[in-house]
């Protein structure tokens, strides 16, 4: 377990490329070409305390990229979760349903979500919660995987030249299996989402062009021995990481107006909670967060770094 008083008053990234490297040498290549858009979007902030990674897996992001650790982590795997907690980056791991979680409301000042509400059938129900949990002012930041990925495959669309649309289209459902995709949606139907669910999107773009997700759909087999046996074997030397991840940023740092992913941070308004503590006779100046041993510091998220890949 990570201790609680060495943990700083902000969540921040490691340095961009740094993150990009340690995937290269760690993962296999289709997945840290994916991952290298995300990282190198979501690096650029410092977010308020306490934070809550909702879907954290094995913890592996947090282990690659977050510079001190996180309070919580959230997965419904136990499983994953023992591994989560074995990279000694989260105060404590819950296992649960995030369309109930069982955290305190109105809490946390930063809930992080990395290609993880494409898994959930209900994001209605798991924004809804986000939004429980946030408290005013708070920060939901995170990617999520759009339907738009399939328009973008390798194999598909080779399929499609050849007019083998049945196989296309079975080829893409059979991905969505394997990867447990349950909400693949439009860039709009999650921002109609967000929308009804009381949270307001200062960002919200798609990152991941077509030119890395066609990559990344040519490179995914490479990947299946170790999806089949729930482990990647996968070690590079650190100066071909290096290399690798300063030959892709600049690909994964472009500006596209297509993509196969949602970048998004999004705020719980401070007004609305306001407006909500006074209808209720609770409005107070000095609020506490509950059950949690962290500070009450409220931050908004900073923008640390516009210039993330230095050349």
């Amino acid at each position: 377990m990570m201790p609680m008083r060495e943990i700083t008053a902000r969540l921040e990234f490691n340095v961009a490329l740094e993150s990009v490297a340690a995937y290269f040498a760690r993962a296999p290549l289709a997945h840290a070409i994916f991952r290298a858009s995300e990282v190198l979007a979501m690096s650029a902030y410092a977010l308020p305390r306490p934070a809550v990674d909702l879907g954290c897996g094995t913890g592996e992001f947090a282990s690659h990229v977050l510079s001190e650790g996180v309070e919580i982590g959230l997965d419904v795997c136990g499983n994953q979760l023992l591994k989560a907690e074995r990279t000694r980056k989260y105060g404590r791991v819950v296992q649960a349903d995030a369309r109930r979680i069982p955290l305190p409301g109105d809490a946390f000042g930063t809930v992080l979500s990395v290609s993880a509400l494409e898994h959930f059938a209900d994001p209605e129900a798991v924004l809804g919660e986000v939004h429980r949990v946030l408290r005013a002012g708070g920060t939901f930041i995170g990617t999520v995987v759009l339907a738009d990925l399939h328009e973008h495959l390798f194999y598909p669309r080779l399929l499609r030249g050849a007019q083998l649309h049945f196989i296309a289209r079975w080829f893409e459902s059979i991905q969505d299996r394997c990867f447990n995709h349950r909400a693949l949606l439009s860039k709009e139907a999650w921002e109609a989402i967000f929308a009804r669910n009381g949270l307001r999107l200062r960002v919200s773009k798609r990152i991941v062009s077509p030119q890395l997700t066609r990559w990344w759909d040519m490179l995914v087999p490479l990947a299946l021995p170790g999806r089949l046996f729930g482990r990647h074997l996968v070690w590079r030397p650190a100066w071909l990481a290096r290399l690798l991840a300063q030959r892709i940023a600049p690909h994964a740092c472009a500006a596209e107006e297509q993509g196969s992913v949602l970048f998004f941070l999004a705020e719980k308004p401070i007004a609305e909670d306001a407006a909500e503590r006074l209808s209720q006779g609770t409005a107070t100046s000095d609020r506490n967060t509950r059950d949690l041993d962290v500070g009450e510091e409220r931050h908004a998220p900073v923008l640390v770094r516009s210039d993330l890949v230095a050349q």
